[in-house]
């Protein structure tokens, strides 16, 4: 895979980050201008939104594909995840927010991002050992193979409780929410660890993306058992009605495919990526109406000769989760009625890989829920991004403290492209993104989601040979 392509900018750029936290400063100014906490969150998201385009923009003009840097990912990411969906009208939000408390929620978020660019520029150096693995030349058969492993075993948990009866899969797929036979209970038997194999499957988009970018290696066969294969792993995303785990998908799809592409090739990449991203904002809406009662309820609904009409804000155009209400509520409540986790919040973080199957008196979460803070039942859901979770933990500091964290990580991460010099160097890449974006939604995960990219690690150990020369 050896180019004379320029390599993906591993290093931020000093002037963008200037730009950032005077961008930031502004948004900060414009968003206490507004008088209700929709118009404050919109005028903080339009702000930020410019700052990032600008910044992104600065560096972009250099390298093209300097836009896809972990770091950079991670502040869309964030972005998307707390103030995206004010840039459209949110007229609700102002019947559940208060105005002093969304005003401190937006100023944990512009101090995340803030603390997330400017310790992107302290990272630690990549350990030569990982920087050499990467350049292992792989031949298309070994790809192939990671491929359909990780698609198999990415599955057999959801085959094994259908008794491999593919169209039970897809109707049980298409249920309700959490309604799956496969779904793990919330105490976890020796299944469960059957459940945990199956997030190989985020090992899929990646290696397709490379693949499909490096077509001329493959046959025609190949490619489109690969297409169908990559089209009903985003099935499973988009039924499962959780739209972070879509998201994961599209985003490391579209990693591993620019960068097996030369620049020649950058309007493909440029198409590619309005499509699926105009398909990823239609799908997250559409998820948003059926994950409650499922694709095929849903869809019988809409089939109906009169299907009933659901209620629906007029004047809300688009909804993500309104993360930035519940970081708002934990400073309500944080650390009024509730002490500050503390340490409490990283432990559980550390020990999440650990299955209950071998340790049954695992903790079962935080002492404090965002549940419970928000006064609703146990069976709702809610969340606040990990600058939420780190409020919980220890207040300011400790969204400063995550975000420094999770910008030197980032940054770290992104050493590695100056390595990338085979397609398995892509995939290991593209895979570590998959963290990079759920992580932004709960730091909890962390450590779960690096484990499709430490097993693509352990492929490459144990099937490429160590010389540098390709064997393809």
């Amino acid at each position: 895979m050896a180019s004379t392509e320029p390599k993906l900018t591993n290093r931020p750029n000093v002037a963008s980050t200037g730009l950032m936290i005077v961008g930031l400063l502004g948004s900060y100014f414009t968003m206490l201008q507004g008088s209700t906490p929709s118009e404050m969150a919109g005028r903080a998201a339009w702000m930020v939104a410019a700052t990032l385009v600008v910044s992104v923009g600065v560096e972009v003009r250099s390298n093209w594909k300097a836009g896809l840097r972990p770091d950079v990912v991670s502040l869309a990411a964030l972005f998307f995840l707390t103030l995206f969906e004010f840039l459209f009208p949110q007229p609700i939000f102002d019947s559940l927010a208060v105005g002093s408390s969304t005003i401190t929620g937006i100023t944990l978020c512009l101090i995340a991002f803030g603390s997330i660019a400017i310790f992107r520029h302290f990272a630690p150096p990549m350990p030569g050992g990982l920087m050499t693995l990467v350049t292992r030349q792989t031949p298309p058969r070994i790809m192939l193979g990671i491929f359909w492993f990780s698609f198999f075993f990415g599955f057999l948990y959801m085959l094994l409780a259908v008794g491999f009866n593919i169209a039970t899969l897809i109707d049980q797929m298409t249920g309700a929410r959490f309604s799956q036979p496969w779904t793990r209970g919330r105490y976890g038997d020796l299944k469960a660890l059957l459940n945990e194999l199956g997030m190989i499957l985020y090992l899929v988009p990646p290696i397709a993306g490379v693949i499909l970018a490096k077509r001329e290696k493959y046959k025609s066969a190949t490619l489109i058992a690969i297409f169908m294969a990559l089209l009903f792993t985003f099935f499973q995303g988009f039924v499962s009605g959780t739209r972070y785990v879509l998201a994961a998908y599209v985003v490391t799809f579209l990693v591993g495919y620019s960068l097996a592409l030369t620049k020649r090739r950058s309007l493909e990449f440029v198409i590619l990526c309005g499509v699926v991203g105009s398909g990823y904002l239609y799908g997250s809406d559409q998820m948003l109406q059926f994950r409650s009662i499922g694709l095929k309820e849903y869809l019988a609904i809409k089939g109906q000769p009169e299907p009933p009409i659901l209620p629906k804000d007029p004047e809300q155009s688009f909804f993500v989760d309104y993360n930035l209400l519940m970081i708002s509520q934990v400073t309500e409540v944080i650390p009024r009625a509730h002490q500050f986790l503390g340490w409490e919040v990283p432990y559980l973080a550390l020990i999440r890989p650990i299955p209950r199957a071998i340790w049954p008196g695992k903790p079962e979460g935080m002492s404090v829920t965002f549940e419970e803070i928000a006064g609703v039942r146990n069976t709702t859901t809610k969340a606040a991004t990990f600058v939420g979770e780190a409020y919980l933990a220890a207040g300011t500091l400790g969204v400063i403290l995550a975000s420094a964290f999770f910008g030197a990580l980032t940054a770290w991460w992104g050493r590695l492209s100056a390595s990338l010099t085979s397609e398995f160097g892509v995939l290991a890449y593209a895979s570590g993104f998959f963290a990079i974006i759920i992580s932004m939604r709960s730091l909890l995960v962390l450590t779960t989601a690096i484990l499709p990219t430490i097993a693509a690690i352990c492929f490459a150990v144990v099937f490429l040979p160590q010389s540098s020369e390709s064997t393809s």
